[in-house]
């Protein structure tokens, strides 16, 4: 495989193939060849069977081993997950928790391991937060951006973090190097601790409730919509602290019990370089998405003779303007 004379345009199958100095093929083995160029570089097939290149990639993307393996392949129940974080998440993980392993027992979210990790940064989070802000910020710095684009580069980050951090806690917990929940945690007094039973229902009986009394018919409106969701989860607090005895809130989160065996691993070398290789590959998923999304949006949309409907719903509008990209380059 040779990227170096691969340009950003339409290629016939044949003229394809010689540029990339692959083999041409038939049937199976031309459908695997296709998903392996996908490591490479993005396509979209056009008219009369090109192949249009959206994207080329600087370095490929890992490849996963689908191989069988006692009945089951590598990439299957989160093993496509380690295939591709895994061999950074786990270790920078264990380097995390090498540190903390005189606590014994902590409760975290998803979010704040996902910053240790490298997935996302503190100022991610603080603009997720505060997206119409951070939005008005960009705006004034690199000129304006869509709120569609805006939220879908959120909203497809917030999709990749949540798997492969879970994914890690299991593996690690396999190795008995830690022992881990996930559930509501309840705070009061500077204490946190697990929902007991009982008290899951209570919360989410409490969000249901609010839901109704907010008028909220669709959960993915919190999605798009920040002073909802704020709403929302100050509804749920308030409505939690009325039912169960000393609480000050609620968060969803790890209970996390980290092992003594974790302290004989050996220390884990460049812990910021896996960082930061981890952080441009989520960025370039996160982008992949996009592209993706972007293309889907093309083909079920735009008419053969390339002409949009000018009637289409704002957000639709947004995804197909030349600018929508240039929010994940940010």
């Amino acid at each position: 495989m040779n990227t170096h004379n691969l340009e950003l345009k339409s290629y016939k199958y044949k003229e394809l193939t010689t540029i990339l100095e692959e083999q041409i093929k038939n049937g199976k083995s031309k459908q695997l060849q296709l998903k392996d160029w996908e490591r490479y570089f993005i396509y979209k097939k056009g008219e009369k069977a090109t192949f249009e290149i959206i994207e080329i990639y600087t370095e490929p993307l890992p490849k996963i081993d689908n191989r069988v393996n006692n009945g089951q392949s590598e990439a299957s129940h989160g093993n496509n997950t380690e295939g591709i974080y895994g061999k950074y998440i786990d270790k920078i993980l264990i380097d995390y928790f090498q540190t903390l392993r005189e606590k014994y027992v902590i409760y975290v979210t998803n979010s704040v391991l996902a910053e240790v990790a490298g997935i996302i940064n503190y100022n991610y989070r603080v603009a997720n937060n505060k997206k119409n802000k951070f939005k008005q910020f960009i705006t004034n710095k690199e000129g304006k951006i869509t709120n569609t684009a805006m939220y879908n580069v959120f909203n497809k980050t917030n999709e990749i973090k949540r798997k492969p951090i879970i994914a890690s806690l299991d593996r690690l917990q396999k190795q008995e190097l830690l022992k881990y929940e996930m559930n509501y945690m309840i705070y009061f007094e500077n204490e946190t601790r697990c929902a007991k039973i009982g008290e899951e229902e209570i919360i989410q009986k409490c969000e249901e409730k609010a839901l109704e009394i907010l008028k909220i018919t669709d959960r993915k409106k919190l999605m798009t919509n920040d002073k909802l969701k704020n709403d929302f989860y100050e509804t749920v607090d308030s409505l939690v602290k009325q039912e169960i005895e000393e609480c000050d809130g609620i968060f969803q989160g790890f209970k996390i019990i980290i092992k003594q065996s974790i302290a004989d691993i050996e220390k884990i070398e460049n812990v910021e370089s896996l960082k930061n290789e981890l952080n441009k590959l989520i960025i370039r998923k996160v982008k992949d998405k996009m592209i993706k999304n972007k293309i889907k949006i093309e083909k079920d949309i735009i008419p053969m003779w390339g002409v949009p409907n000018p009637n289409q719903p704002k957000y639709i509008k947004e995804i197909l303007d030349d600018s929508y990209l240039t929010c994940t380059d940010i």
